[in-house]
């Protein structure tokens, strides 16, 4: 799905497996079809091309279809049959810090997404705490992207704007362009009292305890640097 990658293609001497999202007429090897979030149960998708199957990837987040599938092209490469397809994708744990679910100690849910950011996975985040049942608020604590030079400014309005798309309840952004979050959800119709931007890690997380409660989902992101995971930790317990 990525034009850049699929350019690729053409200076390979190998043999090449073709995947993504869709059919694309019928250059694929292997596409998702019938795509079914499941929250933060996971994500069920119809297999389709030279092998169809049914498959859950017990990770959340619709965009770990497209990695499932490309484990499926390199596992089909390499000889794996199709009957290990499923049982293999059901195995998988993910990493730490990488779409890890935790339980608050006041009964919040938490999505731990602190491994990393870009403006790509803070996107991807936020449609999964959109799409995820949810009896109390949606929250983001969103972290600063670092690396990103002269677009870092942009980059974090857009996911200001996106978390408000999201319908995010409660958004607390942290670190030195938190304010430039907050002005994007601000022009994406958020109301500016539920937009918390702070410079200091130790307010972020007082925050973060004041104002979650029971039934509300969490998602914690940030770039490396940020450390974020310190607001999971408190969140898990609550403040210890």
């Amino acid at each position: 799905d990525d034009p850049n990658v699929a350019a690729m293609a053409a200076h390979t001497a190998g043999k090449i497996i073709y995947f993504g999202l869709d059919k694309d007429g019928s250059r694929r090897d292997f596409w998702a079809e019938n795509v079914q979030p499941l929250g933060l149960g996971g994500v069920k998708f119809s297999l389709r091309g030279a092998v169809n199957a049914e498959l859950l990837v017990p990770i959340p987040g619709r965009h770990n279809v497209i990695n499932a599938l490309a484990a499926i092209s390199i596992a089909w490469g390499l000889g794996v049959t199709a009957d290990q397809f499923a049982p293999g994708l059901l195995a998988y744990a993910g990493a730490p810090h990488r779409m890890v679910m935790q339980h608050g100690a006041g009964g919040q849910q938490v999505i731990d997404d602190t491994y990393n950011a870009n403006p790509a996975s803070m996107r991807a985040v936020l449609r999964l705490l959109a799409e995820t049942p949810c009896t109390g608020k949606r929250v983001a604590i969103l972290g600063d992207m670092l690396e990103l030079g002269s677009r870092a400014a942009e980059a974090h309005r857009e996911v200001g704007a996106a978390a408000a798309a999201a319908g995010v309840q409660l958004l607390i952004s942290y670190g030195p362009l938190s304010g430039y979050v907050a002005e994007g959800a601000r022009s994406g119709g958020l109301e500016p009292s539920v937009i918390h931007a702070l410079q200091n890690k130790e307010l972020a997380i007082t925050k973060a305890l004041e104002l979650t409660g029971s039934g509300d989902v969490v998602v914690i992101k940030g770039s490396r640097g940020m450390v974020m995971e310190e607001i999971v930790e408190a969140l898990i317990h609550n403040g210890r």
